[in-house]
């Protein structure tokens, strides 16, 4: 079994770090939605490849088209990766969902090149809320780094020291409670 690098030559950027053969599908979870509602986006990577060191696409650039990215969820199994985008339009001017491109290196014998796949244009409705004004981050809100673990879970006491044991009962205790 001989084991090639990637080549450079023609790797686009971002490159997702996927090797094999990919499919990709996009689905919303409704085609309705007020100002400022989440609505769901599932992305799914279909085919054959290396599912468990594949990158999947960051849509914080949504932003700009009028979707803001609230967060994300991954799942990973044996025959794809499942995304699940939860995003809220800022605006009652968005009317779709832009196409998704994802890239993969293709290992098919004689093909074997860097290849793009998107997913089509998803409509959207988006009506107004029930005030006419649009979503928008205050003008003194800066973005910061998120910390996993720190800044997005709240109200948890310390979990700093070692692990808590608990003391074993005698094997004799049990029959003694029956």
């Amino acid at each position: 079994l001989e084991v090639l690098p990637i080549p450079e030559q023609g790797r686009p950027t971002p490159y997702f770090g996927a090797v094999g053969r990919f499919t990709l599908e996009a689905v919303l979870d409704k085609d309705s939605v007020k100002v400022g509602s989440s609505v769901k986006l599932v992305l799914r990577i279909g085919g054959q490849g290396n599912f468990e060191f594949l990158r999947v696409p960051d849509l914080s650039a949504f932003e700009q088209q009028g979707l803001h990215l609230l967060g994300q969820t991954e799942q990973r199994k044996d025959d794809g990766v499942t995304v699940t985008y939860d995003l809220t339009p800022l605006a009652a001017t968005v009317q779709q969902v832009p196409p998704i491109a994802w890239n993969y290196f293709d290992t098919t014998p004689g093909v074997e090149r860097f290849e793009t796949v998107a997913t089509r244009a998803l409509p959207l409705r988006v009506q107004p809320p029930d005030n006419p004004e649009t979503l928008a981050p205050l003008p003194e809100a800066a973005k910061k780094a998120v910390t996993p673990g720190v800044d997005d879970i709240f109200d948890l006491p310390a979990l700093d020291g070692p692990a808590r044991r608990t003391p074993r009962s005698p094997w004799w205790a049990s029959w003694a409670a029956v």
